[in-house]
């Protein structure tokens, strides 16, 4: 019977997409494998556990550092003990989920390519944060075992910086959660309202940087020349960036954006403004993956991506694709969606079917498979 350990410090602590990777895996590994014993690390636990995360039991046992990460991560870095096995116990596979890599004894090391922008867009980052990206795929390439990249995109760029790991690679798309339908809810006019939203309105959901491109999509709802119709980001702004600032600080005083802050992705409010936008836009110059466009087309509401990195392979043909780098043709898209009625429902029934195939159960079924291939 196989020990597995698991870094979910991203469950207890992070934030998001990551922290909604980490406790989906976690529970549906637990699910999909009775037979094999599970350790999970984390620096600390709190009092009580993160919502999702399985109770323990006889298989499956909570392992705190009792070490700070802050005293912690600098030796382990250098390959100093102490071993995580000194919290854990014996394992046979360690699987870091985020970018956490422990010292080990005898266990083999997976790695999580939750993607690889500070490589291919490092312009795109600050320096300091494409410096310590870099470094944290570096240092899991130079000593780990297996690599669950999340998508194809991913596995390939991967390989052509590290071609040593051919054959170690593995792509384990993430799911979303079955929360996100086009059934209305009661309040979801409410909800959207609160928000200051009013519709018509174009959404698109996650950090407002020029890594997500937004400019492109203000610039094309100038181009759109409709009044009506309001742009909601849904997400903060991640750091100061004197061109998008000027773009978004116009279109706030007119009227023609609104920014809401970061909302709970596991609330209702994110869900009630997919279910009521006209069109979800995701409009992003470099994604290792990303939910949203798949969140959308689970509530109903067609999807207009940019045709950039993952995004092809994630959203399939339930997507209209546009150019990232010219607002005509994402102004030209909003314009079809927004006036054919016909294409609109198409969308809307393909993204329907597409996001029912991205499932948590099948990220982990595609996880546990690759471990297996590696302990062989």
């Amino acid at each position: 019977m196989p020990t597995l350990g698991l870094g979910i410090s991203a469950a207890v602590h992070g934030h998001r997409a990551i922290r909604r990777y980490a406790v989906s895996l976690t529970r549906e590994l637990i699910g999909l494998a009775p037979e094999t014993n599970f350790r999970l690390f984390s620096w600390r636990f709190p009092k009580s556990l993160a919502g999702g995360l399985p109770p323990a039991s006889q298989k499956v046992r909570y392992c705190p550092a009792r070490i700070p990460g802050r005293l912690l991560m600098p030796l382990w870095n250098r390959g100093l003990p102490p071993a995580v096995e000194a919290f854990t116990g014996q394992l046979d596979l360690f699987h870091a989920t985020d970018q956490d890599i422990p010292t080990v004894r005898r266990a083999l090391r997976a790695f999580t390519l939750h993607g690889l922008i500070p490589y291919t867009v490092p312009e795109l980052l600050p320096v300091e944060a494409a410096r310590r990206g870099q470094a944290e795929v570096d240092r899991a390439a130079a000593i780990c075992d297996l690599f669950l990249a999340v998508s194809e995109d991913t596995r390939r760029t991967f390989l052509d910086l590290f071609p040593q790991h051919a054959g170690r690679v593995f792509v384990t798309p993430l799911g979303i959660d079955p929360g996100f339908s086009p059934k209305p809810v009661p309040k979801d006019d409410e909800r959207v309202a609160s928000l200051g939203v009013r519709p018509p309105y174009v959404l698109a959901v996650g950090a407002v940087s020029r890594r997500k491109n937004v400019g492109v999509l203000l610039k094309a709802q100038r181009i759109l020349g409709r009044k009506d119709l309001q742009v909601v980001l849904a997400g903060g702004v991640a750091w100061p960036d004197p061109e998008l600032d000027s773009l978004l600080e116009e279109a706030q005083n007119s009227g023609r954006a609104l920014v809401t802050g970061w909302l709970d992705p596991d609330g209702e409010a994110l869900r009630a403004l997919y279910r009521q936008a006209s069109v979800v836009v995701h409009p992003s110059l470099c994604e290792g993956w990303t939910s949203p466009p798949l969140e959308a087309m689970a509530s109903g509401t067609p999807v207009l991506a940019s045709n950039a990195s993952s995004l092809p392979e994630t959203v399939g043909d339930a997507g209209r694709l546009f150019d990232p780098l010219d607002p005509e043709d994402l102004a030209q898209g909003l314009r079809d969606i927004l006036e054919d009625e016909d294409l609109r429902q198409d969308l809307i029934q393909k993204g329907l079917e597409r996001a029912a195939r991205f499932t948590w159960q099948q990220n982990a079924r595609l996880t546990l498979d690759a471990y297996r291939e590696v302990l062989k």
